[in-house]
């Protein structure tokens, strides 16, 4: 996400920040409540397709309240699969997270002496 180019904009959007911040709250306790319903209503063997589903969509619905616009190239992302994956990505911003959750789904682990890593 490119920041505007106009200082006045960042005015423009400065006075939104809390009514995004409270829309955030409330779409990740629905998220949270409805993920929840799926699973206790679903077989077990479902429930990591199930985690999934629901993690991808939240981050979706998060970016999309926080403005984001977010253009993919598939032929960048590798392809999906039922095998597992590991994604090591050491993020800039708050958004990073829910930008490679609604890519690539699963599970976050925090590192925060990951950027020190020599090979990452």
């Amino acid at each position: 996400m490119q920041p505007p180019k106009d200082p006045k904009a960042y005015r423009t959007l400065r006075p939104l920040a809390p009514v995004r911040a409270g829309i955030a709250a409330a779409v990740t306790a629905a998220a949270a409540g409805l993920r929840e319903l799926h699973l206790r209503t679903a077989a077990a063997s479902n429930a990591a397709t199930i985690h999934d589903v629901h993690v991808r969509r939240w981050a979706r619905t998060l970016l999309t309240t926080a403005g984001v616009r977010l253009h993919v190239s598939l032929d960048l992302l590798p392809v999906p699969s039922d095998r597992a994956r590991l994604v090591i990505a050491n993020h800039r911003s708050a958004l990073d997270i829910p930008l490679l959750l609604s890519l690539f789904g699963g599970h976050l682990v925090s590192r925060g002496d990951l950027a020190g890593w020599p090979l990452i």
